[in-house]
C-alpha cells in the first residue's frame, strides 16, 4: 500500500528496492538517494497482526508454527 501511495503522489516511501523494483524500472518511482552512501542492508522481518486476534485460525496456526521453528 505504501508503494502504491507513493506512485499516486501521496508522499514518499522508504522501501526495499526488491519490492519497488517494477515501479523503479518503469519510472513510476525514482530513488533520489540511489547511491551506495544511502544503502541500508537489513534482514529483519516483522509479523504484524491486529490487536484482536482469534485463536484457531490459519493465521494463528502459522504464527504458532513460525515461533516454533525460530
Amino acid at each position: 500500500m505504501a508503494i502504491e501511495a507513493a506512485v499516486n503522489g501521496l508522499g514518499i516511501v522508504l522501501e526495499s528496492d526488491i519490492l519497488a523494483q517494477e515501479e523503479l524500472l518503469d519510472g513510476r518511482l525514482i530513488a533520489p538517494l540511489g547511491d551506495d552512501a544511502f544503502f541500508i542492508e537489513t534482514t529483519s522481518y516483522f509479523l504484524v497482526k491486529p490487536r484482536t486476534y482469534n485463536r484457531n485460525t490459519p493465521a494463528w496456526h502459522f504464527e504458532a508454527w513460525l515461533r516454533s521453528v525460530i
